[in-house]
């Protein structure tokens, strides 16, 4: 068989030039970041930071967890990033030749509006949630007393009457 040519890279498209430039500037802002933030941390913080890639922002979301008053909201917030980033991403790749630029842009928008639509989503149903919560707690609570009644009614020694 034939060797097939080798293909360069096409560096002349405008598009690549342009968001391969922002890529590397973005990430050795990053770097720089992810430098100084390794200078500080402790021997154990800094192997977890170097193993682990996103490990920075997992330590953010934990601590803004642990940190928040409405545990529920945050992890709705959190949740709402998440699914906003991947589909904000997703749709940024399907651009074709400007995903370069897009995909990292649409997933950025993509987190922030999940967060902020996740938590007005929270925010228009904590009244709901809290009483289905509470109907919850009720029936639980009537189910323990009369599971309670009956296991108590056929435990208990028979008492004869004595018919004179």
């Amino acid at each position: 068989m034939a060797e097939q040519p080798q293909r360069r890279p096409d560096w002349g498209h405008p598009g690549r030039m342009v968001g391969d430039g922002i890529l590397a500037g973005t990430g050795r802002v990053i770097d720089d970041a992810a430098k100084t933030m390794l200078k500080d941390a402790p021997k154990v913080g800094r192997f977890v930071l170097k193993k682990i890639p996103g490990a920075p922002g997992l330590v953010l979301d934990a601590v803004e967890l642990v940190q928040a008053k409405d545990k529920g909201r945050k992890i709705a917030s959190m949740a709402g990033g998440i699914l906003g980033g991947a589909a904000g991403g997703a749709l940024g790749a399907a651009t074709g030749p400007g995903a370069v630029v897009a995909a990292p842009l649409g997933a950025a928008v993509g987190s922030v509006a999940g967060q902020h639509i996740a938590e007005d989503v929270y925010d228009d149903n904590v009244g709901k949630i809290a009483a289905a919560s509470a109907w919850i707690k009720a029936r639980n609570d009537a189910i323990a007393r009369n599971l309670l009644n009956e296991v108590e009614h056929y435990t208990r020694p028979p008492q004869f009457r004595h018919h004179y």
